[in-house]
């Protein structure tokens, strides 16, 4: 909760939460906003939990103590919606109507949304009409997914070669997996555009991978995932996007940033690209390069913004405290005060060229916490992050492509389906071209180069 929120309040928020966490890994069981059932379109369901040898007896007091725990959290909430309506409106999101959905969703889009549940993994098309169809996926219960995600996030904190053969073997088991049932979804719709609203661990893995006709989703279509339709609601309730003076973050650098990342601190080709957009967005932009990028300055350069481009290092945690993005005084600007404290002019795009942005931790009480999210709710209306570690000069050669499109009247999404495509599709002399102090050996055609980015909002 923000800053105008009662402490004892907040205290309370946060004591609730973490009685309630460990009751729920104790019993093994749902909260009750696991088990509700709303069409599977609002969900944001709690994290993985374990199950324990318990008496009948301790287990009936447990779930009593859970019912009465939800109860107060409840209460709770209610209290801090009062004084921080965004805030109420992150963490309790209300219901959408049909009516809504209609508004909400493009009559060429199909949205594809992901219900987890412990024992097997369902599917829902949504449309503009609603709610149109399901498929249960009794192959993919909770423990086998969480365990797959495990191991890929494992594998790509290792060396680049193992990082490739890792998004090859996540491609090959998102196709077998997820394949049938998005072939049946796309073949019925006839979509033009893809949404995909993923669940729990399933907001990690790069969906966008499957194939159709042996091409990636991200080729094929214009794609952007979505936390939630709530977010998506939270959003256009909001005045135009604006895209006018912004910010770049170009290589933040600081002696203290070289003792912290060592040989990797110094971002060169960040540092090339915040340039390289500066030009293409006609230098409207206040650029804080190197020792300038200070995270006053930053914040400072935030409030007002309607463009945000970050080229540096970022990191993921699962506590928002500590997930961010680091700058040049080696401060980091976490996800919690997006969240609660920095508010920006309705930008059209939030561009995060920096590690991991893109990941998000789903947690208790239909609460939706990372980077990528808490900048739109603090106003914009798509970010464009990576879910994980990127090729520093894959990324720039994409990113120039990107904005190129950009300047080509492409949506955020087309512009990403464009400059994917071409990244792919690269031939090495190209590629040796445009990289002339980059020693290029290959393409760029495997996953791990051009996959890592994705669109991430209302995608207008």
């Amino acid at each position: 909760p923000g800053p105008q929120v009662a402490p004892e309040l907040r205290q309370q928020y946060r004591q609730l939460r973490q009685d309630l966490r460990q009751l729920v890994q104790t019993l093994g069981t749902p909260t009750a906003s696991d088990t509700a059932t709303n069409d599977g379109k609002t969900r944001f369901l709690v994290s993985s939990t374990r199950t324990t040898n318990i008496s009948p007896e301790q287990q009936h007091q447990l779930l009593q103590a859970q019912q009465n725990l939800e109860l107060k959290l409840q209460q709770v909430r209610s209290a801090i919606a009062e004084q921080d309506p965004a805030f109420g409106e992150a963490i309790q999101p209300r219901s959408l109507t049909e009516a809504d959905i209609k508004t909400l969703i493009p009559a060429e889009a199909l949205v594809i949304a992901f219900e987890q549940r412990p024992g097997f993994l369902r599917l829902y098309a949504i449309t503009a009409q609603g709610v149109q169809r399901h498929l249960t996926l009794d192959n993919l219960s909770l423990q086998r997914v969480t365990e797959r995600v495990e191991a890929f996030k494992t594998e790509m904190t290792k060396p680049i070669r193992l990082k490739r053969k890792e998004l090859t073997r996540i491609s090959q088991w998102l196709n077998t997996h997820l394949k049938p049932a998005f072939t049946e979804f796309t073949a019925q719709f006839q979509p033009s555009q893809l949404i995909l609203i993923p669940h729990m661990s399933w907001h990690l893995l790069p969906i966008h991978l499957v194939t159709i006709d042996d091409e990636p989703l991200a080729v094929r279509y214009p794609l952007r995932y979505l936390p939630s339709l709530q977010i998506l609601h939270l959003i256009t309730q909001r005045p135009p996007a604006g895209q006018d003076k912004g910010c770049i973050i170009a290589n933040p650098w600081s002696e203290c940033l070289e003792k912290l990342y060592g040989e990797k601190a110094d971002l060169k080709s960040g540092e090339q690209e915040g340039y390289t957009v500066h030009r293409l967005r006609s230098k409207i932009d206040q650029l804080l390069a190197r020792e300038d990028a200070t995270s006053s300055a930053v914040k400072q350069a935030l409030d007002k913004a309607q463009h945000g481009h970050f080229s540096c290092h970022g990191h993921f945690d699962a506590d928002i405290n500590k997930a961010g993005l680091t700058l040049a005084d080696c401060k980091d600007l976490v996800a919690k005060e997006m969240f609660t404290s920095i508010r920006m002019d309705n930008p059209r795009l939030v561009v995060m060229s920096a590690c991991e942005t893109a990941q998000i931790q789903p947690t208790l009480g239909d609460e939706y916490m990372g980077l990528s999210a808490s900048f739109l709710f603090a106003g914009a209306h798509n970010v464009l992050a990576t879910q994980w570690r990127v090729d520093d000069n894959a990324s720039r050669l994409l990113i120039e492509d990107f904005y190129q499109g950009l300047n080509d009247g492409l949506s955020p999404v087309q512009a990403l389906q464009q400059a994917q495509h071409q990244l792919r599709e690269m031939s090495v002399e190209t590629l040796k071209q445009r990289s002339p102090n980059t020693a290029i050996t290959r393409t760029y055609d495997n996953p791990y180069y051009w996959a890592g980015f994705i669109v991430i909002g209302d995608g207008k």
